[in-house]
């Protein structure tokens, strides 16, 4: 699986739980910009999302094959365009966000001949929340480096944050005592 965004909030999460599912991960971010900010993430390999041969990176990481499903949490063109070639037979591509609004042109042919899927996901159904917290219950958990937790105080500090890409995981805001 390949979490493009790894280092921020909702990459972080999604690695974080198919890894704890049992999946093979890979994190995309931007390692010039976010240093090191992918360790702690059950990663078989941290690549950089800026870097030109982020597709032959992929392929040496899966040994020619390829990724099954990449959760992209970004809708970058230009990671996308990186990334897309490296999509496996009967792989799928799910978006779950898309900072952004750049137009995407793309080229239908190749999930047809793939037969790949495109696959557009906002929030989870009754189904996958209770398989969350079934996970949640066997002990799943957001490793401790990506939670940052900040008084609720900060709550513009945090939202900068998360605007400027230079968040790592989730901000908890705490209220009170």
């Amino acid at each position: 699986m390949l979490a493009i965004g790894a280092a921020g909030p909702l990459g972080a999460t999604a690695a974080s739980l198919a890894g704890f599912r049992g999946a093979h991960v890979i994190g995309v971010d931007r390692l010039s910009v976010k240093p090191g900010y992918m360790e702690g993430l059950p990663l078989r390999a941290a690549l950089d999302g800026d870097a030109e041969d982020l597709a032959d990176a992929i392929r040496e990481v899966t040994g020619g094959w390829g990724v099954d499903c990449v959760i992209d949490n970004l809708g970058i063109p230009a990671v996308w365009h990186k990334y897309r070639e490296t999509l496996a037979d009967m792989g799928r591509i799910v978006v779950s966000g898309a900072i952004s609004h750049e137009p995407l042109p793309m080229l239908l042919l190749p999930f047809y001949l793939h037969s790949q899927s495109l696959i557009g996901v906002r929030t989870g159904n009754r189904t996958e929340i209770t398989a969350l917290w079934r996970d949640v219950a066997d002990g799943f958990r957001i490793p401790e480096a990506f939670v940052d937790p900040r008084p609720w105080e900060t709550v513009g500090d945090a939202h900068r944050a998360v605007e400027a890409g230079v968040s790592r995981g989730q901000a908890v805001l705490e209220v009170g005592d």
